[in-house]
């Protein structure tokens, strides 16, 4: 049972760390700002608590028997975890840009946040296998 449920939060506690320093980081470097603003702030608390439900709830249906099926399998509709893994980060880099897009800011802002968005769900995904290896191999 603790297996279970180290497989579960484990892996999304990680990738949600990972991925909020690294945008931390990005924001110093290009905003060259240590703090984050207030309204960064209030955005972080309620975000983080539904996004960790949610990646938790995707963890526990859908990650861990999918990652099962690929280590079997090795393949999965016909692509690899690696090739799966960029597929699902394109998917949910448009909708992360579509969902934060600030229509007024225009297309390139779509654009920007697609691609923060994809890099945000590739550095979550490859982190959560990584752990998920990891956890493995104990």
């Amino acid at each position: 049972m603790k297996t279970k449920i180290a497989t579960i939060l484990l892996p999304v506690i990680i990738g949600i760390i990972v991925v909020l320093g690294l945008l931390y980081i990005f924001n110093l470097i290009l905003f060259n700002r240590v703090e984050m603003l207030s309204g960064d702030l209030k955005f972080f608390s309620l975000f983080v608590p539904v996004v960790f439900v949610c990646a938790s709830i995707i963890q526990y249906l859908l990650t861990n028997r999918f990652r099962a099926k690929f280590n079997k399998e090795k393949r999965v509709f016909g692509m690899n975890l690696y090739q799966f893994i960029c597929l699902i980060s394109i998917i949910g880099g448009l909708l992360f840009g579509f969902i934060f897009w600030e229509r007024g800011d225009g297309i390139k802002e779509l654009i920007l946040v697609s691609v923060t968005g994809f890099f945000s769900f590739i550095i979550y995904w490859s982190s959560n296998i990584f752990v998920l290896n990891r956890l493995e191999r104990i």
